[in-house]
C-alpha cells in the first residue's frame, strides 16, 4: 500500500491531474499473480474519503469487477470472480441526514488485459457542487467524463472533505466467503500534479 498523499491537493477549486501505470500479472510476480475477488471490492486506485463521508466510499477510484459482467450491472456478481473488467466509482455532493448523493460508475467494454502495462491519467476538479469534473483516459482513450460533484459536504455542519490519494490492492475476503488469497499488482511511474505537463513525460 502507498499514500496517503498529501489532502492539501484536493480542495474546492483545485485542479489535479494524476497518473499511474498499473499492471496485473498472469503468473507470479512478487509471490503471486493477481487474483480478483468476486464482485467489484478490488480496488487499486482512490482518492480515498478522509473526513465526511468515509465509511465504504471515495470520490473516485478505479477498481476489477468480475462475475456476470455486463454493461448495465458494472458491480459483476459476488459469487464468481470470472471475466475481469475495469471498473470506475465516482462520488461527491452534500449528505443529508447521513444519506450520500447517488454515485456513478463506468464499465469497461473490454475484458481486464493481464501482463499490460494500463496509463491512467485522471483531471479532477474538485467541488461539492455540480461544477466538479473528472475526466480519465486509459492508455491515451477518453474512458469517461462526467460533471458532476467530486467531493463530499456535511448537509449539517458545512464541513467539506479532504481525500487523499492512495494506491494497494485493496480486496474484501468477505465477498470470497471469508477465504484470503495472495494476489499482486504493480505499479511504477506515479505521479500527481497541479497540470497535465506536470504529470505527462514531454511529448506524450
Amino acid at each position: 500500500m502507498v499514500g496517503p498523499v498529501d489532502a492539501r491537493l484536493a480542495r474546492p477549486g483545485l485542479k489535479t491531474w494524476s497518473l499511474i501505470e498499473i499492471a496485473f500479472p498472469s503468473s507470479p510476480a512478487n509471490g503471486a499473480a493477481y487474483i480478483p475477488t468476486n464482485g467489484q471490492f478490488n480496488w487499486s486506485i482512490q482518492w480515498h474519503a478522509n473526513a465526511v463521508g468515509k465509511q465504504g466510499v471515495q470520490p473516485w477510484g478505479m477498481s476489477v469487477s468480475t462475475g456476470q459482467h455486463s454493461l448495465s450491472n458494472c458491480h459483476g456478481n459476488v459469487s464468481s470472480s470470472i471475466n475481469p473488467h475495469l471498473f470506475y466509482w465516482a462520488a461527491g455532493g452534500t449528505i443529508v441526514n447521513g444519506v450520500k448523493p447517488p454515485y456513478v460508475i463506468w464499465c469497461s467494454r473490454k475484458r481486464l488485459k493481464y501482463n499490460h502495462w494500463y496509463k491512467i491519467l485522471t483531471y479532477t476538479k474538485w467541488a461539492t457542487n455540480s461544477t466538479g469534473r473528472t475526466k480519465t483516459w486509459i492508455d491515451g482513450a477518453l474512458a469517461r467524463s462526467i460533471t458532476r460533484p467530486t467531493l463530499f459536504k456535511d448537509g449539517s455542519t458545512g464541513a467539506t472533505d479532504v481525500p487523499y490519494l492512495e494506491l494497494g490492492n485493496y480486496r474484501w475476503i468477505g465477498q470470497t466467503g471469508g477465504v484470503s488469497f495472495s494476489s499482486t499488482i504493480l505499479y511504477k511511474k506515479a505521479r500527481i500534479g497541479t497540470t497535465r505537463a506536470s504529470v505527462l513525460p514531454v511529448g506524450k
